[in-house]
């Protein structure tokens, strides 16, 4: 084929550019608008209640044993006062705790912010204050990654927040160990907690790496996540056969 301007081309083909713009992409489909992602899950406790949900090196927990996990959990960060969209930091290593964590803490009705413990100090500390975290669910493994964040929103060993007034002073964080704190919440109920959060609310925030300036909280709705997954299974044919890495 001779070269041609791409001008000249056309972007569609006759089937195509006979259809009114409206069905280039007709792609509505039906999913579950009045619900929120924990209620996926605990429809499928209900399911498949023994069935395996997660796997992790040597550890495994069922659908059942995760959702009493993540209940218990969700009882306490809303004792703790975690309403619709206030944002709780998820600092853990990746593991089936950190899956407990998320799943508690959109129970919870709250959104979780994922952080990685291996992210420099700076970074966690500004995500944390510009996303306006009070709580953070950690481990000792993670722990001191917070602690080096921590100090590093003082400017000047005082408590003063650095120039973009986005750090967390240390006394605006509560820290809530899994490992350390367990007795803490292992003494709440493991029963579903009435739901509160509801698909307009938040499920998730998720920061851009900033490589154009200063990174971005993305937020990300419950209808926005339920909608995917519905389209996922029905565009691949997911099934209870499948694995997800």
């Amino acid at each position: 084929m001779p070269p041609t301007r791409t001008t000249s081309l056309e972007p569609f083909t006759p089937e195509h550019g006979a259809l009114p713009p409206a069905e280039w992409n007709a792609t509505a489909a039906p999913y579950p608008r009045d619900l929120c992602l924990p209620q996926l899950v605990e429809a499928q406790v209900a399911r498949t209640p023994q069935a395996i949900a997660a796997v992790f090196g040597e550890h495994q927990v069922t659908y059942h044993e995760l959702n009493q996990r993540a209940n218990r959990l969700a009882h306490h960060l809303r004792a703790l006062g975690v309403v619709p969209d206030q944002r709780v930091a998820v600092c853990l290593t990746r593991g089936i705790d950190m899956l407990v964590a998320m799943l508690a803490v959109m129970k919870a009705g709250g959104a979780y912010l994922p952080l990685d413990p291996e992210y420099p100090a700076q970074r966690l500390a500004f995500m944390l204050g510009d996303a306006g975290v009070r709580i953070v669910l950690t481990a000792d493994t993670a722990y001191p990654a917070l602690a080096a964040a921590i100090a590093s929103a003082d400017t000047d060993g005082n408590g003063k927040r650095d120039v973009d007034g986005a750090s967390p002073a240390a006394a605006a964080l509560q820290l809530i160990c899994l490992d350390r704190d367990a007795n803490a919440f292992a003494a709440h109920p493991a029963t579903d907690p009435v739901p509160v959060a509801g698909p307009e609310h938040l499920a998730y925030v998720i920061y851009t790496s900033g490589s154009t300036g200063r990174p971005k909280g993305v937020m990300i709705e419950h209808r926005g996540v339920v909608s995917n997954i519905h389209w996922q299974v029905r565009e691949f044919g997911f099934d209870s056969r499948d694995r997800f890495l």
